[in-house]
């Protein structure tokens, strides 16, 4: 019974013992540990939910029970497999901590690539050479509802652009969100300039990436050497969200650029057929190609626009406005014209070739709109009607005609009949 005690007591003075070095080597505890505003604790097994491309503050409350010097916290998730790249962690500068309460604040981010899934949220206090202080706290990861993310911005051409030159952009968005996106709107402009441009993208479904098409903008002549911001919109959700970026543009003042020689002249060839075509009014359209030809030794990029529409008809380009030709390539660009619910008559409306620099070809075209329905009886038919009649009447009077009188003819030539007795 005696050794029982005995035992007993060595081990109650060995954990004694223990806690006081565990005391002495640890003089700080954490108080308390919050995301986004909201406590949490190493043993609860219920994970914090956050979603993918959030910003989270991680609040730490320290209480130290001595003055202790060169202090730090971090918190941190691991598990990510682009950490080498973009980590998931802060940490507070070095700091001093007189005996008593202490808070910090972290901020994390939670990029758009990670994986969704539960996560550790490991934070750690310690100093220089002696303390430290770990725990855990259960995370999963969701991804939003709705999310779009810029991914990236390309420009035509790349380094620079020369004033009263084109500038391209194409913007690369990406579907971060559980949610399919579409008539996602895309806005490029430099305010500095004046300028801006629109396209839409049709559908960008979760997860995936799509790039937009070359959006179109001229710099204008009298644009400085310089530097300038070009603002990126992307409009979402009906238009209710967006995101933005910010690029720099390199333009080049048109008196700083110098015009190589040329090897050889520069030629376009473009074809437009000017028939005029038929529209009924209110139903489909008529279809006018466009043929274009870059027989120059370099890319050309081509825009085609239709004006004087507006009021009677509407349009569309297929494929696209935009054509690029690399030297000896030549491509067809079909405008697609619809008449409205209008008034028969012929209409007027201009389709414009332009080049990088300059208008290449302006033609004046004409389409006749005429009233819908299988039966029209506008005066124009009828009186087309009369006019058909009369010719098929004349025709008739002129086939009785021939026949009376070859009867007649035929008449006169046979011998009178003589009637009575015959004497022997």
């Amino acid at each position: 019974m005696n050794k029982k005690w005995s035992l007993l007591g060595i081990l109650m003075i060995l954990f004694a013992g223990f806690l006081a070095v565990s005391v002495q080597a640890v003089p700080v505890v954490i108080q308390y540990v919050e995301v986004d505003g909201d406590e949490v604790f190493p043993w609860d097994p219920n994970p914090t939910h956050l979603d993918r491309g959030q910003d989270f503050e991680v609040r730490v409350r320290l209480h130290a029970l001595e003055d202790i010097e060169n202090l730090e916290i971090t918190a941190f998730i691991s598990g990510y497999e682009y950490n080498d790249y973009e980590s998931i962690s802060d940490t507070t500068h070095l700091f001093d901590a007189e005996e008593g309460y202490h808070t910090a604040d972290l901020d994390l981010r939670l990029p758009d690539r990670v994986e969704e899934d539960q996560y550790k949220l490991r934070v750690i206090v310690s100093d220089r050479n002696g303390y430290m202080i770990a725990e855990d706290y259960q995370l999963e990861l969701n991804p939003t509802r709705v999310g779009l993310k810029i991914r990236d911005v390309v420009f035509s051409p790349e380094e620079q652009v020369t004033a009263g030159r084109a500038l391209l952009t194409s913007v690369l968005v990406k579907n971060v969100g559980d949610k399919d996106m579409d008539s996602v709107k895309v806005k490029v402009s430099i305010p500095a300039l004046g300028v801006s441009a629109t396209d839409y993208v049709d559908e960008i479904e979760s997860d995936d990436s799509v790039l937009s098409e070359e959006i179109y903008m001229r710099i204008p002549n009298d644009a400085e050497t310089g530097s300038y911001t070009m603002n990126v919109l992307v409009e979402y959700d009906e238009g209710f969200e967006e995101v933005v970026a910010q690029r720099t543009v390199f333009v080049l003042a048109a008196a700083d650029h110098e015009e190589p020689a040329p090897v050889e002249k520069e030629k376009t060839v473009i074809t437009i057929s000017t028939d005029m075509q038929e529209l009924k009014s209110g139903q489909g359209g008529a279809v006018y190609p466009i043929t274009l030809t870059n027989e120059g030794t370099s890319s050309k990029t081509y825009v085609v626009s239709v004006e004087g529409t507006e009021e009677w008809a509407t349009f569309r380009i297929s494929p696209s406005n935009v054509v690029v030709l690399g030297p000896e390539e030549t491509s067809t660009v079909y405008v697609y014209l619809a008449a409205k619910k209008v008034d028969s008559g012929s209409r007027i409306f201009t389709i414009t070739v332009s080049g990088a620099d300059r208008v290449l070809k302006q033609l004046p075209m004409t389409a006749s709109v005429v009233e819908d329905g299988s039966f029209n009886f506008g005066l124009g038919n009828v009186r087309r009607a009369l006019e058909i009649g009369f010719i098929v009447l004349v025709v008739v009077l002129v086939v009785l005609a021939i026949i009376v009188g070859f009867s007649l003819i035929r008449k006169g030539s046979e011998p009178d009949e003589i009637s009575g007795q015959t004497y022997y």
